[in-house]
C-alpha cells in the first residue's frame, strides 16, 4: 500500500506446503522486488539472507530475543539462545544473543569473571561467522565494554550502526557506555536515537530524559517525560507485571512534579518485584532525589545484595550524588 494516498501497489497469494519457510520467504521477496522494480546491491542481498537453515534455531533465537528485552528473564533468554546454538552451531545471531545475556548476568546477577570469558568467546564467534551483519559487532562491542576496553567497544558499536542504522541494540549499548563514562550529553543524544529506532521501548526514552536532567536541560527532560509515561502505560497493557516499566515511571513523574503519583509507581514496583535488583536500585535513586537519604541507602544496599555490582554505573549516576559523602555509601562502594 502507498500510505500517502492509500493506493494498492502489490498483492499476491502464496499457497505452498510449508516444507521450507526460507524458500517461501525468498520467493515472496523476489516477487515483491520484481513487481516494485527494486534492485538490491550485493551487500544488501547478503544482509537479508537467512543466517540459519534451521527453523528450530530461528524459533529459539526469536524467543530468546523477546525474553532478553523482558525484565527478569535473563536465564530463560540464555537457554533459548543456547538451544538455538545446539540446533545450529554456526548461527551467528544466537551467539550474539548469548553474549548479551552473559554480560548482563555479570553486571546484574553474578560478578564472576567466567561470564566475561563466555561473552568474549561468544562475541568473537558471532563476528567470525557473520562479519557482514550488525548484531555480531553490537555483541562484540558489548563484550569489550564489559572488559572496559572502551575505545575498541566504541569502534564496534560504530561498525554495527553503519551496517544497520535501524538496529536498536548497538545504539542503546553505546548510549549506556557513554553514560557510564559520564559523557551525559552524548548519552542523551544516543538514547533519543535509540528511542526513535524502537518506538515501543520506554527505557531508552526514560534514560534520555534522565541524561538531559543530568546536564541541566530540564526543559528537554520535561518535554520527554509525558511520552515516557505513555510508552510505559502501553508496555504495561501488554505485560502488567513489568516492574521495570513501573519503576522508570517514577522518574518521569518526578520530572513533572507529580510526586504523589511517583510514590504510587515506586510502591507498585516494589510489591510486584521485591527481589528485583533494578527495582531496588531505582527506588534508591528516587528516594535520594527526594532527599530521603537513609531510605535511599536502605534500598541501595538491597540492590547490591540482590546482585547489582556495576561500580562504574554507581559512580556515574548523578541521582546518587547526595549520598556520596555518607559513610554507608562509601562502605557499599568498597564492596563492589
Amino acid at each position: 500500500m502507498d500510505a500517502v494516498d492509500d493506493r494498492h501497489l502489490w498483492s499476491k497469494t502464496f499457497d505452498r506446503e510449508l516444507k521450507d519457510i526460507f524458500a517461501v520467504q525468498d520467493e515472496i521477496a523476489a516477487s515483491l522486488f520484481a513487481e516494485l522494480k527494486l534492485t538490491l546491491s550485493a551487500d544488501e542481498r547478503q544482509a537479508i539472507q537467512p543466517t540459519t537453515d534451521s527453523v528450530q534455531a530461528l524459533d529459539c533465537y526469536l524467543r530468546g530475543r523477546e525474553l532478553y528485552h523482558r525484565p527478569g528473564h535473563l536465564e530463560p533468554a540464555g537457554e533459548q539462545f543456547k538451544q538455538a546454538i545446539r540446533n545450529d552451531p554456526n548461527y551467528a545471531l544466537a551467539w550474539a544473543g548469548l553474549t548479551y545475556v552473559c554480560v548482563d548476568t555479570y553486571w546484574y546477577k553474578d560478578k564472576e569473571a567466567g561470564w566475561l570469558e563466555q561473552a568474549d568467546e561468544a562475541s568473537r564467534k558471532a563476528v567470525e561467522l557473520a562479519p557482514h551483519l550488525a548484531e555480531p559487532h553490537a555483541a562484540r562491542g558489548l563484550s569489550l565494554r564489559a572488559a572496559e576496553q572502551f575505545d575498541e567497544a566504541d569502534a564496534e558499536f560504530d561498525r554495527a550502526i553503519a551496517i544497520n542504522p535501524r538496529l536498536f541494540e548497538p545504539i542503546h549499548f553505546q548510549a549506556q557506555m557513554a553514560r557510564s563514562l559520564k559523557q551525559y550529553e552524548r548519552a542523551a543524544a544516543l538514547f533519543e536515537r535509540a528511542a526513535q529506532v524502537r518506538p515501543e521501548d520506554y527505557q531508552a526514552l526514560a534514560l534520555a530524559a534522565n541524561m538531559h536532567e543530568f546536564i541541566g536541560d530540564l526543559d528537554r527532560a520535561r518535554e520527554l517525560a509525558p511520552e515516557v509515561i505513555d510508552r510505559i502505560k502501553r508496555a504495561l497493557d501488554l505485560n502488567p507485571q513489568d516492574s521495570r516499566a513501573m519503576i522508570l515511571a517514577t522518574g518521569a513523574c518526578y520530572l513533572l512534579g507529580r510526586n504523589d503519583e511517583a510514590l504510587e509507581w515506586v510502591a507498585r514496583a516494589q510489591v510486584t518485584s521485591p527481589k528485583a535488583n533494578g527495582v531496588m536500585y531505582n527506588s534508591a535513586c528516587f528516594y535520594a532525589r527526594l532527599g530521603q537519604t537513609e531510605k535511599a541507602l536502605d534500598f541501595l544496599e538491597k540492590a547490591v545484595a540482590l546482585g547489582s555490582r556495576n561500580k562504574r554505573y554507581f559512580d556515574s549516576d548523578k541521582d546518587l550524588d547526595s549520598l556520596r559523602d555518607h559513610h554507608r555509601f562509601k562502605a557499599l562502594m568498597d564492596t563492589l
